[in-house]
């Protein structure tokens, strides 16, 4: 029965992009050969990662579940522990920072707004 209410609770969306950002495609940016430092850094964890992370905090945000802007940070932190460079091991910080700054700021919006 918590099974089942803890599956109402998720939102798959948020866990589909969360798995599918953090950990597949940082596992593909550090396999593939053709992709050099400066495009997986600049690029793709910098780039496209926070771009992840204000849509996280945006979409969240409308459905109340704060807990959850950690599935994304989560799962790059493990695949760039198992895969990555230790260079890399800040930036679940600071995708945690950008994601509660968005779910933040559009909460208080759509408070102020009711």
């Amino acid at each position: 029965m918590k099974l089942k209410q803890l599956t109402r609770m998720m939102d798959r969306l948020t866990w589909i992009i969360g798995a599918g950002l953090g950990f597949i495609v940082t596992w593909l940016a550090y396999s593939l050969p053709f992709i050099n430092s400066v495009i997986r850094v600049g690029g793709i964890f910098i780039i496209v990662n926070i771009i992840t992370c204000i849509w996280l905090g945006f979409h969240l945000a409308s459905h109340a579940r704060g807990w959850q802007l950690l599935v994304f940070p989560v799962c790059f932190l493990v695949a760039v522990l198992f895969f990555g460079a230790r260079y890399t091991l800040y930036l679940p910080l600071v995708y945690l920072a950008i994601s509660y700054l968005a779910w933040s700021m559009k909460r208080s919006q759509t408070e102020a707004g009711d």
